[in-house]
């Protein structure tokens, strides 16, 4: 089986909660010059979930990949990895007296490892640990800088996080101060009535997917769906269209079109 990354903050308060861990949505690496492999993850937030997609390359050529997943599950929060060598998911549990500082997952059943830790450095890098009492392995993982469309699906990721937290009128810090949505019968202008907007919201699970995204410069161009899910078992589902501009560096949506 093979390993992955997780990050921790140095907090000193116990939580099964989804929402405290968005330091892990983001892009990061290992490498080895020496062998010339790296190992690169993306992690980003869909409903109710972290997804993340672990890539291996070895002299520039791709020689595994896997997906994992973070969820609730029970009260528990669960890591899972699908193991294409047993073409089945494998669950490690978070046991509930683990701090956020040091996050700790288990699964005594699981031939190696039988446990991971892993924990975040003062230099923003991540000391991980697996093993199964007897053995054990180190990896050292660092952060890479993202690039734009990297940071836009960043932002997405963090607006369904505080949809699914149910932080839902703080969406409306990743517009612009003159933004626009526009939609059907709806046009929405201006960073309190986007707040306002968004506020009416029932909480539930949103989905976004990205069709494509085009960057130039300081602008971008967004297309694709949104899901959201609610409690009641009814659905909104809808086309988007979002124009970006980076407003003092930070990437902001200026236009958001809806049908």
């Amino acid at each position: 089986m093979k390993l992955f990354i997780f990050l921790l903050l140095p907090f000193c308060c116990i939580s099964q909660n989804l929402s405290d861990y968005q330091w892990l949505l983001g892009t990061w690496q290992q490498s080895d010059p020496q062998k010339e492999k790296v190992i690169t993850e993306v992690w980003k937030f869909e409903g109710d979930a972290y997804i993340g997609y672990s890539n291996t390359f070895k002299k520039s050529i791709k020689t595994f990949e896997e997906k994992m997943t973070i969820k609730t599950i029970n009260g528990n929060l669960v890591y899972s990895v699908f193991a294409p060598e047993n073409n089945a998911w494998i669950d490690f549990t978070m046991p509930k007296s683990e701090y956020v500082n040091v996050l700790h997952f288990e699964n005594n059943q699981h031939d190696f490892p039988k446990y991971i830790n892993y924990e975040f450095q003062k230099d923003h890098s991540i000391k991980a640990e697996v093993g199964d009492g007897t053995n054990k392995l180190n990896f050292h993982y660092s952060n890479i800088q993202n690039i734009d469309s990297i940071a836009i699906q960043l932002i997405l990721s963090k607006m369904q996080l505080a949809y699914h937290s149910g932080n839902i009128n703080s969406i409306a810090q990743y517009y612009s101060n003159d933004a626009l949505i526009t939609g059907g019968n709806t046009v929405v202008e201006g960073h309190d009535n986007i707040m306002k907007y968004w506020s009416s919201f029932q909480s539930g699970n949103w989905t976004l997917t990205t069709l494509w995204l085009k960057t130039y410069a300081d602008h971008a161009v967004q297309k694709g769906t949104s899901k959201i899910s609610y409690p009641n078992g009814t659905s909104d589902n809808v086309n988007f269209l979002l124009n970006w501009k980076k407003v003092n560096g930070l990437w902001k949506i200026s236009q958001d079109i809806y049908w």
